[in-house]
């Protein structure tokens, strides 16, 4: 029985961690940028994480948030979160994003963001 409850655990604390999107590209001041929005489960609310890489030999900076709201505006979704994120992906083509396909986004100053949803269909 202990088995079961600990393969249990670790097999949904394992799913939890899985992104739903991800996105890179660069400051306006050229330090690469990282962007991560985990998959919700249940309500709206998820967690995200940028890291922006400063110059050689200096620590990444970490900045966590949590999301609150996800919307659709035509081709365009749009994460809003505490802290000031804001996060504009535009799918377009597509009216939903799709598996294996690279979209262009905007978040707080970083330009020509380029985003995947690994988990889409």
């Amino acid at each position: 029985m202990l088995m079961l409850v600990l393969s249990m655990s670790f097999s949904l604390s394992a799913f939890a961690f899985y992104n739903d999107l991800e996105c890179d590209g660069y400051s306006t001041e050229g330090q690469r940028a990282v962007i991560e929005v985990e998959r919700g489960f249940g309500g709206s609310m998820r967690d995200a994480r940028t890291i922006v890489y400063g110059a050689r030999g200096t620590n990444p900076v970490e900045t966590r948030y949590r999301i609150y709201s996800a919307r659709r505006f035509g081709s365009r979704i749009e994460y809003i979160g505490d802290g000031g994120f804001r996060l504009e992906v535009d799918v377009f083509p597509d009216q939903a994003p799709r598996w294996g396909r690279t979209y262009w986004a905007y978040f707080n100053g970083l330009n020509g963001l380029r985003c995947r949803y690994p988990n889409a269909q």
